[in-house]
């Protein structure tokens, strides 16, 4: 009975690699098929079909940055980020700019909305 199942097991790892081979080409297709539109250059990311652009990401990039920095003064270390920083504190600003996407598009289903004063008062945080 061992041999069966070691035999049975051998037979079933082959078909899986070739399953596995044959679903390769199968998923590169649907991923192509799945991209409706190319996004330019000044796009960084995309929720739900909106767009987050470049210029965004830019933006809040340089206000934390200029805060990171200041901080660095304040407690005497070095006051320009690494390569490796500089690209981490990019991912963490798109990272909250999807967040921010997705709350907005969920207040927007749920009919939610702010007043001027309150989008002031959480730019002002």
């Amino acid at each position: 009975m061992g041999s069966i199942v070691k035999m049975t097991a051998a037979s079933v790892g082959g078909a899986c690699r070739t399953g596995a081979k044959m679903m390769v080409p199968l998923v590169a297709l649907l991923l192509i098929a799945g991209c409706n539109r190319p996004h330019g250059a000044d796009v960084v990311a995309s929720v739900n079909g909106h767009s987050i652009m470049r210029a965004d990401m830019d933006r809040m990039y340089q206000v934390q940055l200029g805060q990171a920095q200041a901080q660095a003064q304040a407690q005497g270390q070095a006051q320009e980020p690494s390569p490796e920083q500089a690209d981490s504190l990019r991912l963490q600003v798109v990272r909250e700019l999807i967040d921010q996407e997705i709350v907005a598009q969920r207040a927007a289903k749920m009919n939610l909305s702010a007043t001027p004063e309150d989008v002031d008062a959480s730019w002002r945080r």
